[in-house]
């Protein structure tokens, strides 16, 4: 590896260490392993029912896929309440009720996503049983769960969205975005129109009153003094 190629791969791989330390986007980071497992948890279990008694060491890499769902969930879960924690508590901001309530609804839901993987894990581990008939429930009641748990990550997914992109919860850059809202309400893009158009119209404006008003002053000044030594000269006849 060349010296160039090394220092660009240690350059990213310090940015990847600088933004996980930011709760927000390490929960961002975190939350998509869960729901790609939620969503190849039913592939798995339909493989695990076609394959049957004959699964053999599938079934053991299906309840290790599993309990490694309930594990990232649950990981997924603790980095969610600290990027709150850092977005509301720690910068002591005040959630709307609509944000707060969606907040709260969110986080419940997500609590109970690692315990959704535990039971399908359970009853994935009860389907290796010789009798067929609770192999077939138990593999059956495992692939119910999980389509059920897809849809519960699917549900919890959409309001973390919500949070995110209706209600402005997590975003770091949040308090950057109030000073420039304002500065939008002052119309700053016309301020420097008008700034730029004054000096141009205030220097041709202001001397051609003065250009104009100095040859009539001394045009109108001339015939009245004419006038007035006029009238004097018969005085003294």
């Amino acid at each position: 590896m060349s010296p160039a190629c090394y220092a660009k791969g240690m350059e990213l791989f310090r940015s990847i260490l600088e933004s996980l330390s930011v709760p927000q986007t390490r929960h961002a980071a975190m939350v998509h392993l869960p729901i790609a497992l939620s969503m190849l948890g039913p592939v798995m279990l339909l493989v695990l029912l076609i394959k049957g008694k004959s699964a053999g060491s599938f079934r053991t890499l299906a309840v290790m896929f599993f309990v490694l769902a309930m594990v990232t969930s649950f990981m997924a879960e603790r980095s969610g309440h600290a990027a709150a924690d850092d977005s509301t508590v720690d910068r002591d901001v005040t959630l709307s009720e609509a944000a707060s309530d969606t907040l709260v609804e969110h986080r419940d839901m997500a609590e109970r996503v690692a315990w959704l993987f535990a039971g399908t894990a359970v009853l994935t581990l009860l389907s290796a049983m010789p009798m067929k008939s609770v192999r077939i429930v138990t593999t059956l009641l495992a692939l119910g769960l999980s389509i059920f748990t897809l849809g519960w990550v699917a549900g919890t997914a959409h309001l973390g969205g919500e949070l995110v992109y209706e209600h402005g919860v997590g975003i770091p850059a949040t308090e950057n975005n109030i000073p420039s809202s304002d500065e939008q309400e002052e119309n700053p893009q016309t301020m420097p129109s008008t700034q730029d158009q004054s000096p141009d119209s205030d220097p041709s404006s202001s001397p051609q009153p003065a250009q104009s008003s100095a040859p009539e002053q001394p045009h109108h000044d001339a015939p009245k003094h004419s006038t007035l030594v006029k009238s004097r000269r018969p005085a003294p006849m």
